[in-house]
C-alpha cells in the first residue's frame, strides 16, 4: 500500500505530467476562446471554462503544486521564491473558485455624467406576470433556470401558480424571433404605423408601435427620427429632422407632422391615413403610410 501511494506521489511530481496538464489547459483555453468568438462569453463559460474537464485539470494542477512543495520538505530559505510562486497560483485558483460559487459576476453600464445602482447578472430566471389593466404587472410565479446546461427538452420546467400550470418544453439559446403586427380588437393594445421612406438611393420600410401602457416609441433613421406617441406631449422630442405621428387616445385618429432641423422649412401637418404619400423636403425623401392600426397585436411567425 505504501509503495502504491509512493508511486502515485512520484507521478504527481513528475515533469511529464505537469507538461501534459499545462498543454491540456492551454488547449481548453484556446477552444474556449474560439467558442467565445463564435457564440458568446456565456456559452464559452458554461461549456468550456466552467465545464467538468476544466475543473478536473485545474484540480490536478493544484494537486501537483501541493505535491511538489511537499517533495521539497524540509524547506530552506532558498525555497521561499519557489514556495511563494506555487502558493500564489493555488490562492489565485481558490479565489476564482470562491468567486464562481459565492461571488457576484455582473456588469454595470452608464454614460458620461450618469449614475447607476443596477448590476446586470448572468443568471436567468423565468417568471409569470399577471395584470388586470394591461399596465401594472405583478409576479405570479418564478424560478431560476439554466436552460443551456439543463435544457427543458430533456426535463421540462413546470411553473405552478394557483390552479394553473405552465410547462416549458423547449429552449433555443440562439434564435431569431419573427413577428407580425395585425389589427386587434383589444382596446388595451396600442397603435402601430407601418411607413416607408424612399428616394433614388434609400428604400426603408418598418413598423413603429406602442405596447400596452407605452406612451412613445422612436425610430432613429440617421438623418431623421420617426416618433409615434399618444397625445400631444412634445417636451422631450429634441431637435432635428423629425416625422411625428400623434394618436388621440380618445378618438384613435392620427395626425402627422414633418419638421426640419433648421426650422426654415414649413412644418407639414395633416391627418394620418393609410396610403397617403408626401415629400418630406429632406434629400428628396418621400414618406408613405402603408398601414395605420389604432389597435395592434403581435402574431409570432414560426
Amino acid at each position: 500500500m505504501i509503495n502504491f501511494l509512493y508511486r502515485i506521489f512520484k507521478l504527481f511530481i513528475s515533469v511529464k505530467l505537469a507538461v501534459f496538464v499545462i498543454l491540456i489547459l492551454g488547449l481548453l483555453s484556446a477552444i474556449g476562446t474560439i467558442y467565445e468568438a463564435k457564440f458568446d462569453s456565456e456559452y464559452a463559460q458554461k461549456i468550456i471554462y466552467h465545464g467538468p474537464w476544466m475543473y478536473f485539470f485545474m484540480g490536478l494542477l493544484v494537486t501537483q503544486l501541493v505535491c511538489v512543495m511537499v517533495d521539497r520538505w524540509p524547506w530552506k530559505v532558498r525555497h521561499v521564491p519557489f514556495l511563494l510562486a506555487h502558493v500564489g497560483i493555488i490562492v489565485t485558483l481558490a479565489g476564482s473558485l470562491i468567486t464562481r460559487y459565492w461571488g457576484v459576476d455582473g456588469s454595470m453600464s452608464f454614460g458620461i455624467g450618469e449614475k447607476s445602482s443596477h448590476v446586470t447578472v448572468g443568471e436567468k430566471e423565468i417568471m409569470v406576470l399577471g395584470s388586470f389593466d394591461g399596465q401594472k404587472y405583478s409576479q405570479m410565479a418564478g424560478r431560476s433556470v439554466d436552460f443551456l446546461l439543463n435544457p427543458p427538452s430533456e426535463n421540462p420546467t413546470v411553473l405552478q401558480f394557483g390552479q394553473n400550470t405552465i410547462e416549458v418544453r423547449d429552449y433555443y439559446h440562439y434564435a431569431f424571433r419573427k413577428e407580425e403586427l395585425e389589427p386587434s380588437v383589444n382596446t388595451l393594445d396600442g397603435p402601430a404605423v407601418r411607413f416607408q421612406i424612399e428616394n433614388d438611393r434609400v428604400n426603408l420600410t418598418r413598423w413603429i408601435s406602442l405596447g400596452r401602457g407605452q406612451a412613445i416609441d422612436e425610430a432613429n433613421l440617421g438623418p431623421a427620427k420617426v416618433i409615434l406617441m399618444k397625445g400631444e406631449d412634445q417636451k422631450d422630442l429634441g431637435q432635428g429632422n423629425m416625422i411625428l405621428f400623434q394618436i388621440d387616445p380618445q378618438t384613435k385618429k392620427g395626425r402627422y407632422e414633418v419638421r426640419s432641423k433648421d426650422g426654415k422649412r414649413k412644418t407639414l401637418k395633416g391627418e394620418l391615413t393609410e396610403g397617403m404619400s408626401l415629400d418630406t423636403g429632406w434629400m428628396n425623401l418621400n414618406l408613405r403610410i402603408l398601414r395605420f392600426l389604432p389597435h395592434a397585436g403581435t402574431k409570432d411567425i414560426i
